[in-house]
């Protein structure tokens, strides 16, 4: 990974990721932190070589899960490069800087960040490398992940779990910072040009990105008919009248009059003998009949 860093001047996170655009895969990063979110969309000034591609094939056997794992737990450093990047948007999202072991950002530079956020250069290949769905649909390579662990583990609560007063004014506290840093990953990735954001019920983030692109849409940065937006059914939604609920939650939390794709989430399906199954199969068919009303453009399974 090092070595293709040097040789095209970028980090070995964007060789990573460049290697699942080479593969056909779908793109999701989970980044609240502008340069960051800047630097995983800025993956179209290099392609791999076919021997380069295999090398990485062989090395995903051994390693990439463990290397992914830790990408997506670890709020690291932006600035960790393997070497001095000088692409137009990736020197934007990057700083010379010697090689240091990940570290969290304090949340006071994290704000600091966001309100002294640069002028940026659309990056249109965000928007025009696209993948064609069975049903005709096209979907834009690479989006903006919003999942935060910490933060879906709370939808996933019992509903009569008894908290401490201090634990409610901390979970306050924790969802304001995250709101705040979701809804600006949003306006700084839609105005570098990302047009897929991808969410889900338990992530918790549907109101948020609504109230993001609301602003999006005020300011004539996009238009409803730019973006792709992805949610997923809860996988504890089993019952066929709250999956319609659900969908219909989706619609209004995201303010929006359509989803691009709406997904089954973990589809845990019904254990009991002779139905295994069958309850992912009817929540299938309910998506479709939201899609033959125009409500949802695609449907599928996560």
């Amino acid at each position: 990974l090092n070595e293709l860093g040097k040789k095209y001047n970028v980090t070995w996170s964007q060789i990573m990721l460049r290697w699942q655009i080479q593969k056909g895969y779908i793109l999701l990063p989970k980044s609240v932190t502008p340069k960051r979110i800047i630097s995983n969309g800025d993956l179209f000034g290099f392609e791999m070589t076919k021997e380069e591609m295999d090398k990485l094939d062989e090395l995903k056997k051994e390693n990439f899960r463990v290397m992914f794992n830790w990408l997506n737990e670890v709020e690291w450093d932006d600035n960790y490069v393997v070497d001095k990047v000088e692409s137009a948007s990736a020197s934007a999202a990057n700083e010379d800087t010697k090689e240091k072991e990940p570290e969290s950002e304090p949340e006071v530079e994290v704000k600091a960040k966001v309100e002294a956020e640069p002028e940026m250069k659309v990056n249109e290949k965000l928007g025009s490398t696209v993948l064609k769905f069975n049903d005709g649909n096209v979907i834009p390579q690479i989006g903006l992940g919003t999942f935060l662990k910490s933060r879906t583990v709370k939808y996933f609560r019992k509903k009569d779990e008894e908290l401490s007063k201090e634990q409610i004014e901390q979970d306050k506290k924790d969802d304001e910072k995250e709101e705040m840093e979701f809804r600006n990953a949003v306006l700084t990735a839609v105005r570098n040009g990302y047009r897929h954001i991808d969410t889900a019920q338990v992530y918790r983030t549907e109101v948020v990105i609504a109230g993001a692109l609301k602003t999006l849409f005020e300011e004539n940065v996009v238009k409803r008919e730019d973006l792709f937006i992805t949610t997923k059914v809860a996988r504890t939604v089993r019952k066929l009248d709250e999956v319609r609920k659900s969908v219909e939650n989706s619609l209004k939390d995201l303010e929006l009059d359509y989803i691009d794709l709406f997904l089954i989430h973990s589809p845990h399906s019904n254990n009991e003998e002779g139905t295994r199954g069958h309850d992912v199969i009817e929540q299938y068919k309910i998506l479709h009949e939201y899609k033959a009303k125009g409500k949802i453009k695609s449907v599928g399974v996560s």
